[in-house]
């Protein structure tokens, strides 16, 4: 499965879509937005029919398309871990794609477990729809502006997840999802669970309720160590101003907060998504 996965990433950061042609996709799609809301309706409802009922229903009872799997990655003491739910490809006109999604088994509260895990499927569900939905807009553009059913590609799209920590009291882990119709559409779903309490983690938790301005000072910090160092940063309005307050992060192995820019947020691109380990 990883080694799928890591071919399914290399093909689809090495398509290249002319800039001309996506310039005249982006136009017509604004244009059908603005002009046809009522195609994009009947199109949103074939596609959730055709990925959720078909993918997610008949797919569920068919080892053809699913390879479901109970695998377990990282124990978390003796009880508690994390699962591999579902594990299964997506094969449509319009979208290809690998889908690894987690579940988390052996948690003190029933209740608590249950949410996280409805959660996950609920958010992965709307992923899936709106990946499905933007590929089919995006070969209908295609075909609009002189593309070919023959020389059309489908969308490639992976889901999977990464534990960062584990140990009986904590449990972090994010589930990272790739798209090829742009960096835009490349998500990061962050997992912070206290085992103990049963409760998702916030920053609160670690830093109190002044912990914007503490964190602030600290992303500032080493933003200055790092500009030093040759790394580039935004800088004036486009540059870093201030956490948000549900800012994104995960617990490293080293039980360290670690809190995280996307891609293109405060650096340039080539920079890659920031991280700033706050102690």
């Amino acid at each position: 499965m990883e080694n799928k996965l890591k071919d399914a990433r290399q093909y689809y950061k090495n398509i290249e879509i002319p800039e001309e042609l996506n310039i005249m996709i982006d136009k017509t799609l604004n244009t059908d937005r603005k002009s046809n809301k009522g195609k994009r309706t009947l199109i949103a409802a074939s596609i959730t029919g055709a990925l959720v009922l078909s993918t997610f229903t008949i797919g569920l009872n068919s080892s053809q398309v699913f390879a479901k799997t109970m695998s377990e990655v990282p124990v978390i003491g003796s009880i508690a871990k994390v699962l591999t739910f579902k594990d299964f490809e997506i094969h449509s006109d319009v979208v290809e794609g690998e889908v690894t999604i987690p579940e988390v088994d052996g948690l003190d509260s029933v209740s608590f477990e249950e949410k996280v895990n409805t959660e996950i499927q609920k958010k992965m569900d709307l992923v899936l729809e709106e990946a499905e939905l933007r590929a089919q807009e995006y070969k209908e553009a295609y075909l609009e502006t002189g593309g070919t059913e023959e020389d059309f590609r489908p969308v490639e799209i992976f889901i999977d997840y990464e534990v960062k920590h584990s140990s009986e009291e904590l449990l972090s882990f994010v589930i990272v999802k790739g798209e090829n119709l742009g960096s835009a559409y490349n998500e990061t779903f962050y997992y912070n669970l206290d085992l103990k309490s049963n409760n998702t983690l916030t920053l609160v938790d670690f830093f109190g309720e002044n912990y914007i301005d503490y964190i602030n000072q600290e992303v500032i910090k080493q933003i200055e160590e790092r500009t030093a160092k040759g790394e580039a940063f935004f800088e004036g309005d486009m540059g870093f101003q201030t956490i948000a307050e549900n800012q994104n992060f995960y617990i490293n192995e080293d039980g360290q907060v670690t809190v995280v820019f996307a891609k293109y947020e405060i650096a340039p691109g080539a920079m890659g998504q920031q991280e700033f380990i706050i102690e």
